[in-house]
């Protein structure tokens, strides 16, 4: 509006802007089928072509607005100043406030606006002349008569503009799998003429997307970019029949962008992208699209190490991590068209079909330059992610290389962000999401060198802390404390194996005196404590398992009377490509649940043990150390619905053999590929040295 300091600072707009912001939320609020409210705009109930605009009543004068220093003012747009709370006192400021003449003033409706049926919304900018009668340029033209609504209210959308670029904000975004339409924290809004437009997929549903900090940092660091814009989609399920997927910021289809980019970190992903495509109408297969619609785009972790599958359904895989791939990419594109990403093909960071050599992994040199975002998207009160909590990346990589793990391999050489740069951080994230916890990602958080002191400053800060994973050898009295301070209820520790033996063929030995005293450390605190094992690792028997169900129950009898004091997660180790394990065999169906029964024998009111369904481990394997055939297996089984049962149909039907890819003894097409910084002889050597810890050959 044209007052107070806004026409010093001339920051107001012009009629013609107004009513062009206007019918861009018309525009907007149509595709995503709710209503926006236009607050000091009472003329919107009179434009024709507004059918999702509605006029928001004068602010209500029963509050009172005051600023941080201490002023009441009349209201927040016109900032009039009318009382001191600060010197007065809020009673005394309250009855200046009533008793004000504009007060009274904006109750009442200047007599030629009486009869106007834009009055009850008008009341107060009628008075104060900001009513224009139907056009903000043209005051006096005749009132039109009101539009009566049909239905209830959609949330309402804001937008808040920052300078130098696009507009951020928080604005209303439909949620799939939800109930209704949810308001959204952290949403951009950004108009952008002539920019790159990507479609952020996230190939699961929003639950997870929020979770995710890799798809957060990635949703803002394009939008940070002039050139680029970002909407996110997500899948309504990860099964079944999908609907044609919208964008959550404007409700554009999938096939209207430039570019589908997409993260993946799960094997069984793949499968929820393929259905994501179809839906969209677009081919999931590469070679059958034939450089139609848009160039999809494939990232991650799994794509990174075994990129077979990920050139069966994509034009480019982006090999190692995003903060150096992503904006090459994006400038390629936005510079050169659709042609540009051939320039960058089959350089480091970028494979596409055809390659003559294998490609090398692009790493981020400091974790300090790198980009991290501030602001972050959730619903808020929905507890998601972690508790309503600011997410920050406390380290990347592991130094102690377990055999058997795929992130700490693929994210060689581990780094640190530094103390004073997440301390940063976590002040202006925890601000600008208005949340009162943080969660630290970290394979291995206790390795950073300024871990206590972080923990510290934030219990100091009154905020919580969430941790995941946790290595037992790394605990301390101090350290459980701490924790317990920062609000952790559970502490999560992955031993793998509870076996002296075993623990040596995967390179990661807890011993179970270890695990029993960081249960007592947190038992002492009212914490439950989470253990994670894995079955089918080298050399293991059915008397390893045996070893492992009575080392429970002597847990357990050391626990208190608190039911599922002790949750045991079990899971097959299911063998990832470019890891030491690569080449071992996933275990025998009746074999794993043959161990999972014993394991359950040792189950007491104080102790749970949940197994995952040896089916989902199957299926991982499968993908994980897949080649194009398995993009053709995923691509089918899309079409089918992409529900569990129906990947043993789809092989079926194409005559594949699932078990050439659960065996081990294979090709593996990823060491043509891509080169992740060690040689293949490396991990050889490394398998025959797990056998040999075992008592089996190497």
């Amino acid at each position: 509006m044209p007052s107070g300091r806004a026409v010093e600072t001339r920051s107001y707009i012009s009629s013609r802007e107004l009513l062009e912001a206007l019918r861009g939320a018309e525009e907007a609020a149509e595709r995503l089928g709710v209503t926006v409210s236009a607050w000091c705009a009472p003329f919107v109930e009179a434009l024709p072509w507004a059918k999702h605009l509605r006029a928001s009543n004068c602010r209500d004068w029963a509050v009172m607005d005051i600023t941080p220093s201490g002023k009441v003012v009349l209201c927040d747009v016109l900032g009039v100043v009318v009382a001191d709370a600060a010197k007065e006192g809020l009673r005394r400021a309250w009855e200046k406030l009533q008793s004000h003449p504009l007060n009274k003033l904006t109750h009442s409706v200047p007599r030629e606006c009486r009869g106007c049926p834009l009055a009850p919304a008008a009341a107060g900018a009628a008075t104060l002349g900001q009513c224009s009668a139907g056009a903000a340029s043209r005051p006096r033209t005749r009132c039109a008569p009101s539009r009566r609504r049909r239905g209830g209210r959609g949330p309402g959308a804001t937008v808040y503009s920052r300078p130098g670029g696009g507009a951020t904000g928080r604005a209303a975004a439909a949620v799939p799998g939800g109930p209704e339409r949810l308001r959204e924290h952290g949403v951009v809004v950004k108009r952008c003429r002539g920019c790159l437009r990507v479609a952020l997929v996230y190939p699961s549903v929003y639950s997870a997307a929020v979770a995710s900090l890799a798809y957060q940092n990635l949703y803002y660091m394009i939008n940070s970019l002039d050139y680029a814009v970002a909407e996110r989609f997500v899948a309504a399920s990860t099964a079944g029949e999908e609907p044609p997927p919208r964008s959550l910021e404007t409700g554009s289809p999938l096939s209207s962008f430039d570019l589908i980019l997409a993260p993946v970190s799960y094997e069984l992903d793949y499968v929820t992208l393929a259905r994501i495509l179809l839906a969209a109408g677009i081919e999931p297969l590469r070679r059958r699209r034939g450089g139609r619609g848009p160039l999809v785009a494939v990232g991650g972790p799994v794509p990174s190490m075994n990129p077979a599958v990920a050139l069966g359904l994509a034009d480019l895989v982006l090999v190692g991590e995003a903060e150096e791939t992503v904006p090459r990419l994006l400038d390629a594109l936005h510079g050169g068209g659709p042609g540009g990403a051939e320039e960058l093909a089959c350089s480091t960071g970028f494979l596409a079909p055809g390659c003559s050599s294998p490609v090398h992994k692009a790493v981020v040199a400091s974790l300090d330059e790198a980009f991290h975002t501030t602001i972050q998207f959730r619903v808020p009160g929905s507890g998601e992610p972690w508790g309503e909590a600011y997410m920050v990346e406390a380290s990347r990589g592991c130094p102690h290389m377990c055999r058997f793990c795929m992130e700490a391999h693929f994210l060689l050489p581990a780094r640190h962000r530094s103390t004073a740069r997440i301390r940063s951080l976590v002040e202006e994230g925890v601000e600008a999401n208005k949340v009162n916890g943080v969660a630290f990602y970290s394979l291995s958080f206790f390795d950073h060198p300024g871990a206590d002191r972080l923990l510290e400053w934030v219990v100091g800060e009154g905020l919580e802390a969430s941790i995941g994973s946790l290595r037992a050898d790394q605990l301390t009295e101090d350290r459980v404390e701490l924790m317990s301070r920062a609000g952790q209820r559970v502490v999560t520790v992955a031993p793998e194996t509870l076996s002296p033996r075993l623990c040596r063929g995967i390179g990661k030995c807890i011993p179970l005196e270890r695990v029993e005293e960081i249960a007592e450390l947190a038992w002492r605190r009212r914490m439950h404590v989470k253990l994670y094992l894995m079955l089918g690792l080298p050399g293991e028997s059915d008397g390893d398992v045996e070893a492992y169900a009575e080392a429970l129950r002597r847990l357990s009898r050391r626990a208190p009377p608190a039911r599922e004091a002790i949750r045991v997660s079990v899971n097959p180790l299911v063998p990832k490509p470019w890891t030491p394990l690569q080449r071992h065999p996933l275990i025998d169906r009746r074999v794993y649940e043959r161990r999972v029964r014993i394991l359950r024998r040792a189950q007491s009111k104080v102790l749970s043990v949940d197994a995952l369904s040896y089916r989902y481990a199957y299926a991982q394997a499968v993908v994980a150390r897949g080649d194009e055939r398995v993009a053709e297996l995923l691509a089918e089984w899309a079409r089918l619905g992409g529900r569990l049962g129906q990947l043993w149909t789809a092989a079926r039907r194409l005559g594949v053999s699932l078990d050439a890819y659960t065996s081990g003894k294979g090709p593996r097409p990823w060491e043509e590929l891509v080169r992740p910084g060690y040689p293949p002889a490396a991990l050889q050597a490394a398998y025959r040295a797990a056998l040999r810890a075992v008592g089996e050959q190497g």
